[in-house]
């Protein structure tokens, strides 16, 4: 999905990382990478690895959502091919002892794509 779907409806994304050729990037919707360069590269061998968002990146995200006042509703990728939804949830626990009146759900989508 493009950076401009997220922006035009105001919904916060957390990046994941991936590392290319010895260099990290974060999957920042072709920001910092343009998509056809990504696909470029893989089509000419490139092997991209990636991370999982830890649990500070998840605190500070949603920290910051949570400084507006706003609450959070969080569709993680699956459980079943990530540690990402558990770093999620390590961090709620922590921001829930900070936002006591807050209401903050993380999901875990079962799923591996947005579409």
């Amino acid at each position: 999905m493009k950076k401009e779907y997220f922006d035009e409806r105001q919904i916060p994304y957390v990046c994941f990382h991936y590392l290319m050729d010895g260099v990290s990037y974060p999957d920042d919707l072709g920001q910092s990478m343009p998509f056809d360069e990504f696909y470029n590269r893989i089509s000419k061998g490139a092997m991209p690895t990636t991370s999982q968002v830890n649990v500070a990146e998840f605190h500070d995200f949603f920290g910051a959502i949570l400084e507006e006042g706003k609450d959070i509703l969080h569709i993680s990728l699956s459980s079943g091919i990530s540690g990402t939804y558990n770093s999620a949830c390590s961090a709620v626990e922590e921001l829930r002892e900070e936002y006591p009146d807050r209401k903050i759900l993380v999901v875990d989508s079962l799923g591996a794509s947005s579409g």
